[in-house]
């Protein structure tokens, strides 16, 4: 039976009233559950801390990240972009998988080594094309 913060505080009302009472078995058990409860809550605590942080991290990494039609870019401080990425990695698995160049000198001419996605542009003319 895993016990939590309220069984903890439970167990410590309990375990001064055998205090009190001077029961000394019972209470040596109380006190063992009671450091079993603070032990769990504390694995809990540590548990939901870990958690923040790694939605915060999520939700800072998605306010950085800047989608411009056809695929992903990550802004830095100063404006300066990092990239490009997926973005149907990015989308449906939430993976930031950075784009590898096929050729020089184009806006749109990568591939995804991932998912095997293609993004090409024709020329400036024409928007770029998804190949999915």
């Amino acid at each position: 039976m895993a016990l939590g913060i309220s069984d903890a505080v439970s167990l410590s009302g309990r375990v001064v009233e055998l205090v009190k009472a001077g029961a000394t078995i019972e209470l040596q058990e109380k006190i063992m559950e009671l450091r079993e409860a603070v032990l769990n809550a504390k694995e809990e605590i540590l548990g939901l801390r870990t958690e923040l942080g790694e939605l915060k991290r999520a939700a800072a990494e998605r306010e950085q990240l800047i989608f411009d039609g056809m695929i992903y870019w990550h802004e830095e401080r100063g404006g300066k972009k990092e990239g490009p990425f997926c973005p149907r990695c990015r989308d449906s698995d939430s993976k930031l998988i950075r784009l590898h160049g096929l050729g020089p000198g184009a806006n749109y001419d990568w591939n995804c080594l991932a998912c095997n996605t293609l993004f090409v542009a024709r020329n400036s003319r024409f928007p770029p094309v998804y190949r999915g």
